[in-house]
């Protein structure tokens, strides 16, 4: 899981939501993920505003989608 939420967001501008929601689609200002091993959940924050928020939270679910698929490059990255 740990590995999983660094080639989500949890890797900067390495990560897979920053290079699709905030570069590509351009919906947020910032966005991100971390595991926290404690509750063994995932968390996404993001910083957008009320005109993107609908557009924000539709291509994280696609981002999310794409995690379906990782690449030996992702992980060797991770």
């Amino acid at each position: 899981m740990h590995l999983f939420s660094i080639i989500l967001g949890d890797h900067g501008q390495a990560s897979r939501l920053f290079n699709n929601v905030r570069e590509k689609k351009q919906v947020c200002y910032v966005i991100s993920s971390s595991y926290d091993a404690t509750n063994n959940c995932l968390r996404i924050y993001s910083g957008t505003n009320t005109s993107t928020l609908d557009d924000t939270i539709e291509e994280i679910k696609k981002t999310l989608d794409s995690m379906r698929s990782i690449t030996d490059e992702e992980l060797e990255n991770a």
